[in-house]
C-alpha cells in the first residue's frame, strides 16, 4: 500500500470518527433539551404538612414569636436539597411547635422554569395551597439545564393536589400574580439576597440570615438568638 493511500484512509477513518462523535454529543443535547420531569411524592407532600396551619405562603401560628422567610428557586437544585432534607426539619421542630412560622417568597433566578414556578406558587397561594405545591415541585424537580417546569406539568401539580384547576389557571396567568412575583423580587433585592435559598431569620431580639443548605441546627442557634428571651 502506497504512502498515498495510507495518508487517505487514514483521513476517511478520522471523518467518521468526527460525524460519529457530532451524532452522539447532538443526541445528548438532544435528550438533555427533551428531559421531561415526572411527578411524585403527592403523599409525602401530604404526610409532611399534615395538620400545620397553612395562610396564602406562610405555615404554622401567626402568633409565633419568630418569622422565618425562605427565598427559594424552584429550578434550584440547592433549594430543592434544602427542601428534601433542612425544612422538614425546621417545620417538624418549630413551626409545629408554634415557635416560628416559615413563610416562602419564590423568586426566578435560573430561567424560565423558575418563572412558571414562583408563577404558580403564587397563584396555588390563593387557595392556602403554596407548601404542598413547592413540595411537590421540589420532589419531581428536573434537571436545571432544561426547560423542565412546563404548564402541563404544573396542572398535573395542581390536579394532585385537588385545587381548583380553573381558579389557580386563571390566578395563575393574571397581571396580579405578575405582580406579586415583582414584589418578591424586590423583597429580595431589599433583603440582599444573592443566592437561593436564603433564609431570613426574623423575631423580638434582631435578624440572622441563614444561607444555602444548612444544618436545622444552625436555625435552632439563630432562634434561639432572636427569639424571645
Amino acid at each position: 500500500m502506497s504512502t498515498r493511500q495510507v495518508l487517505v484512509m487514514v483521513a476517511i477513518a478520522t471523518a467518521v470518527v468526527a460525524a460519529l462523535l457530532a451524532i452522539s454529543l447532538s443526541r445528548d443535547e438532544a435528550d438533555a433539551e427533551g428531559t421531561a420531569a415526572t411527578l411524585v411524592g403527592v403523599g409525602a407532600v401530604r404526610e409532611e404538612l399534615a395538620g400545620v396551619a397553612q395562610r396564602g405562603n406562610a405555615l404554622g401560628s401567626p402568633d409565633a414569636p419568630v418569622q422565618i422567610v425562605e427565598y427559594g428557586d424552584l429550578a434550584c437544585p440547592a433549594c430543592k436539597a434544602a427542601a428534601d432534607t433542612t425544612v422538614p426539619d425546621v417545620i417538624a421542630e418549630f413551626v409545629r411547635a408554634g415557635d416560628a412560622t416559615l413563610e416562602f417568597r419564590p423568586i426566578a433566578f435560573i430561567g424560565p422554569s423558575s418563572e412558571r414556578g414562583a408563577l404558580a406558587a403564587e397563584a396555588a397561594a390563593e387557595q392556602d395551597a403554596m407548601w404542598p405545591l413547592i413540595g411537590l415541585l421540589y420532589r419531581s424537580q428536573g434537571d436545571e439545564r432544561t426547560d423542565w417546569l412546563t404548564d402541563d406539568l404544573l396542572e398535573q401539580a395542581v390536579t394532585a393536589l385537588s385545587l381548583d384547576v380553573a381558579a389557580w389557571r386563571r390566578d395563575y396567568r393574571s397581571p396580579a400574580i405578575r405582580q406579586q412575583v415583582a414584589e418578591r423580587a424586590a423583597a429580595a433585592e431589599a433583603d440582599e439576597v444573592r443566592a437561593t435559598p436564603t433564609f431570613i431569620i426574623r423575631g423580638p431580639r434582631g435578624l440572622k440570615v441563614v444561607k444555602g443548605v444548612a444544618d436545622v441546627a444552625e436555625f435552632r442557634n439563630a432562634i434561639k438568638e432572636v427569639g424571645p428571651s
